[in-house]
C-alpha cells in the first residue's frame, strides 16, 4: 500500500509539471535555433517485466554521491589550464572549453574522427544518412561532459544550434542541462538550467556530470570554474564500454522534463555505466547505414526499441537484419530488444500484435540458432495497466513517471546480462 501511495503522489506531481499535449504523433526537425548563446547458454526469454525492482530501484537508491577525496594525478588550479582553451575569466571564474583534456566528453562514438563536433554518428558517411538523420544527429542527447573538482560553484555557458521548440516537452529538457555529483551508480541531480547558468555545489572532492540537452545541438561549450579551484580528470565509469541504445524519439528522450530523466540516462546511471544514445525522433527505421554505424561501436551491450517509427512492413524487412548486422561484427555483446510500448495509446491492438510478433521471431530465430545472448522485454508489460494514463503525454511519448517505468522495465535485463558478460562483478 505504501508502495502504491508513494506512486500516486509522483504521478501527481509529474502530470501537475507535465508541458501542454500536442495532437499527432512524432516529432519533426526544426530549423537551426536564431537565438544562440554568445560564444564566449540460450538466455532464457524475458516476456513479464517487473513492476518494480526493490534493490537497486530508482524508488530506493542510496540518494547519497559518492565522493573520492583524492584528486587524479593531472590535478590543476582552473587558471593553469591550457591557454587555447580558455575563453575568457570573469567575475574570477576561468572559463574553459570542454575540449581541454581534463573533461571527459561520452556519448560520441565517433567524435575522435568526425570533421564535425557533438556529432553522434559518423560523420564520414553523412551524405548516407536520411535527411532526418542528419539533423537530428547533431541533438546531443546522452552526450555527458564530466570532470573533479573542489570548486563549489560552476557557470556552465553553451552555443545551441538545431534546436527545437515543441508545445508538449518542455524547453528544460529540450534545450536544458542537467549537473549531477557524485561518482559510480547514481550520481545525485544538482539541479537543471535551460540555458546554461551557474549551478551551486556541494564542498569538497567530486565528480561533476553535465547531461547535455536531448533536443539541440551545441556549438561550443564552456564551463567557468572559480580561478583558485583545482579540476582534474574524472573517475572512471564502473561499466567503461557504453550501453548503446538505438530507437525513436522515445528513446531520445521525448518528453522527459528534462535530460536526466531519459530512460537510457537512467538505467545506465543506476549501473554507473557509459551510455550511447542514438534516438532519432521519427528517424529510426532499421536503415542497413546506421546498423553498420553501430556495429562498429565498442559496447558493453545493445538495445534497440526502433518498433514505434516506420511502417509494420518495415519492421519486417528490417528488425532481424538489424539484429545480424550487429551480431556478426560483435558475436558476444548482450542484445536486448524490446516491443512496442505505448500499445493501443498510439496503434490498434492487431497492430500492435503484429509488431511485437516481428520482434518476437527476431528473438526466437537468434536464439535458434545458438545466440545465448540475446533478450526480449514485451512492450506490453513496460507500464502497469493501472498507471498506463499517468504515464504518457500524448498517446506516444512517456511523461518522467513513464520513463521511469521504462527503466524499470529495462534494467534488471540488462543488469543481468551486463553481470553474465562479466561487466558486472
Amino acid at each position: 500500500m505504501k508502495r502504491f501511495t508513494i506512486l500516486l503522489l509522483i504521478a501527481a506531481m509529474l502530470l501537475a509539471s507535465c508541458g501542454t499535449p500536442a495532437a499527432g504523433g512524432e516529432d519533426t526537425t526544426g530549423s537551426p535555433d536564431t537565438t544562440l548563446a554568445p560564444e564566449t547458454t540460450a538466455a532464457p526469454e524475458t516476456t513479464k517485466a517487473p513492476a518494480f525492482v526493490v534493490e537497486d530501484s530508482i524508488l530506493g537508491i542510496n540518494r547519497t554521491p559518492k565522493y573520492n577525496d583524492k584528486f587524479m594525478d593531472d590535478k590543476i588550479k582552473a587558471s593553469a589550464a591550457e591557454k587555447k582553451y580558455i575563453a575568457s575569466t570573469a567575475d574570477g571564474y576561468t572559463y574553459i572549453s570542454v575540449e581541454e583534456s581534463h573533461f571527459d566528453i561520452s556519448g560520441l562514438p565517433f567524435n575522435d574522427v568526425n570533421s564535425k563536433k557533438f556529432y553522434r554518428l559518423e560523420y564520414a558517411n553523412n551524405s548516407k544518412y536520411s535527411t532526418q538523420l542528419q539533423n537530428l544527429a547533431y541533438h546531443t542527447a546522452g552526450v555527458r561532459i564530466r570532470f573533479k573538482t573542489d570548486a563549489t560553484s560552476i557557470d556552465v555557458q553553451i552555443a545551441h544550434q538545431k534546436t527545437e521548440h515543441f508545445a508538449h516537452m518542455p524547453k528544460t529538457a529540450v534545450q536544458g542541462i542537467d549537473v549531477y555529483v557524485g561518482s559510480g551508480k547514481n550520481p545525485v541531480w544538482v539541479d537543471n538550467y535551460s540555458a546554461g547558468g551557474k549551478f551551486t555545489l556541494p564542498a569538497g572532492t567530486k565528480d561533476v556530470t553535465i547531461v547535455l540537452p536531448l533536443y539541440s545541438g551545441v556549438r561550443k561549450v564552456v564551463v567557468g570554474i572559480p580561478s583558485n579551484s583545482s579540476i582534474s580528470s574524472p573517475s572512471p565509469y564502473e561499466i567503461e564500454d557504453p550501453v548503446v541504445y538505438y530507437g525513436s524519439s522515445i528513446t531520445q528522450g521525448a518528453c522527459a522534463s528534462r535530460p536526466g530523466m531519459s530512460y537510457p540516462d537512467i538505467t545506465t546511471r543506476m549501473l554507473g555505466a557509459n551510455l550511447v544514445n542514438l534516438g532519432f525522433s521519427s528517424g529510426a527505421l532499421g536503415e542497413t547505414i546506421v546498423a553498420e554505424t553501430i556495429a562498429k561501436i565498442k559496447m558493453s551491450a545493445f538495445v534497440y526499441d526502433y518498433d514505434h517509427n516506420g511502417s509494420v512492413d518495415n519492421l519486417r524487412d528490417t528488425h532481424y537484419n538489424f539484429y545480424k548486422i550487429i551480431r556478426q561484427a560483435q558475436p558476444n555483446v548482450p542484445i536486448i530488444m524490446i516491443s512496442r510500448f505505448s500499445l493501443g495509446y498510439s496503434a490498434s491492438d492487431a497492430e500492435i500484435s503484429q509488431r511485437r510478433a516481428i520482434i518476437k521471431a527476431t528473438y526466437d530465430k537468434a536464439v535458434a540458432e545458438g545466440d545465448t545472448n540475446v533478450y526480449f522485454i514485451d512492450g506490453a508489460d513496460v507500464y502497469p495497466e493501472q498507471y498506463r494514463d499517468f504515464c504518457l503525454v500524448d498517446g506516444i511519448h512517456p511523461n518522467d513517471l513513464g520513463m521511469y517505468f521504462v527503466a524499470n522495465a529495462i534494467y534488471p535485463v540488462l543488469k543481468d546480462a551486463l553481470t553474465k558478460a562479466g561487466y558486472i562483478k
